[in-house]
């Protein structure tokens, strides 16, 4: 029963973290429901913690081990960092809680019985964000689709897009009627992500596409074409701004990013300047706009709008490296383990890899649970193994 809770908890937290439910309702968000959801949790897990439920070592898994670098180099960034201040709070009030949801996801979910109620968290919380947006809808210049403080159009697109596949694997393995509630935010994603007008996630959602396309093979293609068929024309009618968008990724030369100061490819070029500047630790964790805005006079200080210049600035070459290759190794251990939730991660992350080259998503909460997800399915595999030996 308490393992049930604890679950249930941490489903909870995914809502706050990934469906940012105190955003769309103003008065939790004063109830500071974020922190005081994570201390309820941790406290709860602490009191029904048993020993010996794990064999093998948290840090022999490349997940772990991730997760370690980064910190580390988090931590050395910051007596080097522009800003120390800045770096600091960035590792106390929201790094912290990065760690502290990792940790809760490993060392709560142990069955995967307990995955797919999270993977369920975090299709509900698509279908809140998704309703939200439609029933009480957002814009920006170009009638371009967010919800919340925290998802803008890009952002929103990019969110829906790797959750996706996660819901779509997940639906496959579902049996009977609650399969079909999944349905409702999977179609309605479909129908949110064009209306963002966001041409990264046009991108990554291609990507995705063609992904599911090819793992499903030939007897998929024909079911498949009609689905990208109804996609595109949703595509198609989201809207006349929104098309015009999408059309000019064929016509980059004519784009305003290439040239304006605050274009990402002049965001991108001094970036690139600033990581060789300090190679070895960056220029501080959290501080990447601070050092961005001191390379010129004037202007807007900008974000990175890329997650592999983002982490390279701020922590350093070593954690760039440290983030590409855990994509690479989640990927690669995906691919060798059949089963519907290491599809869906694994086509989510061609997502991230896409989608994450124009958003500042290095330390994106919806990336970390993936972490999560992957590290505690391997887990769960490695013991389930040494169950089977023993018997």
């Amino acid at each position: 029963m308490q393992e049930k809770k604890l679950i249930n908890c941490l489903m909870v937290l995914v809502l706050i973290y990934v469906g940012r439910i105190q955003e769309l309702i103003p008065f939790l968000s004063s109830l500071m429901i974020g922190k005081v959801a994570v201390i309820l949790v941790l406290l709860l897990y602490i009191i029904s913690k048993k020993d010996g439920q794990y064999k093998q070592p948290i840090f022999s898994y490349p997940q772990a081990k991730y997760v370690a670098i980064i910190t580390l180099l988090a931590l050395l960034s910051i007596p080097g960092s522009i800003w120390q201040w800045q770096s600091f709070d960035f590792v106390v009030s929201f790094y912290s809680k990065l760690l502290i949801f990792v940790y809760l996801i490993v060392m709560i979910v142990k069955t995967e019985d307990d995955l797919r109620k999270l993977c369920w968290g975090i299709g509900i919380s698509c279908l809140v964000l998704c309703i939200t947006a439609v029933v009480n809808p957002k814009t920006v210049e170009g009638g371009r689709l967010y919800v919340g403080g925290t998802y803008d159009p890009n952002d929103f697109a990019l969110l829906l897009t790797m959750c996706l596949p996660v819901m779509f694997y997940l639906w496959e393995k579902e049996s009977g009627s609650i399969k079909h509630l999944l349905l409702v935010p999977m179609l309605i994603s479909l129908y949110v992500i064009p209306k963002t007008g966001s041409r990264g996630g046009f991108l990554a959602f291609a990507i995705v596409m063609i992904a599911i396309l090819l793992k499903k093979g030939i007897r998929y293609f024909i079911k498949g074409t009609f689905i990208l068929a109804i996609i595109t024309a949703m595509f198609y009618f989201s809207g006349s701004q929104q098309l015009d968008r999408f059309k000019t990724i064929l016509d980059l030369d004519k784009d305003y990013n290439q040239d304006v100061q605050e274009g990402r490819v002049q965001i991108w070029k001094r970036s690139s300047m600033l990581m060789l500047d300090k190679p070895l630790l960056g220029s501080g964790v959290g501080a990447f706009t601070a050092a961005e805005g001191r390379t010129h006079e004037g202007g807007k200080w900008s974000t990175a709008h890329n997650s592999f210049i983002q982490i390279g600035v701020e922590a350093g070459i070593f954690a760039l490296v440290a983030h590409i290759w855990i994509i690479w190794k989640m990927i690669s251990q995906a691919r060798q383990r059949p089963g519907w939730l290491s599809s869906g991660l694994e086509v989510g992350l061609y997502a991230y890899v896409v989608g994450g080259m124009f958003l500042s998503w290095a330390y994106a909460y919806i990336f970390y649970l993936f972490v999560g997800l992957s590290l505690a399915q391997a887990r769960i595999e490695v013991q389930q193994s040494a169950s089977v030996e023993e018997t």
